[in-house]
């Protein structure tokens, strides 16, 4: 495994990097490792396949989340901060 992980890892970082941007990059390939590694008994001998399609859907997962991030941030700047009150005013 680790041997295929270092004979990928350049050619992974750039598909992803031009997805999600170098910000995000380690963090989507640690998950593609991860998966790679649970599924190790399904990952075939030509694994570049495989490989990129796990990556892809990683890829589409953090741009799902960004999204997420993005829509609820752009909610709760429209969100008033409650007025102050005191304890016990209801």
């Amino acid at each position: 495994m680790v041997g295929l992980i270092q004979e990928y890892h350049a050619r992974l970082y750039v598909f992803v990097a031009r997805r999600v941007g170098t910000e995000s990059v380690e963090d989507v390939l640690a998950e593609v490792y991860a998966t790679a590694w649970r599924r190790r008994a399904d990952v075939p001998e030509a694994a570049t396949t495989w490989l990129f399609q796990t990556a892809r859907n990683a890829v589409l997962h953090e741009q799902r989340s960004f999204s997420r991030r993005r829509n609820l941030h752009a909610v709760l700047r429209l969100v008033r901060p409650p007025e102050h009150t005191m304890i016990g005013d209801f």
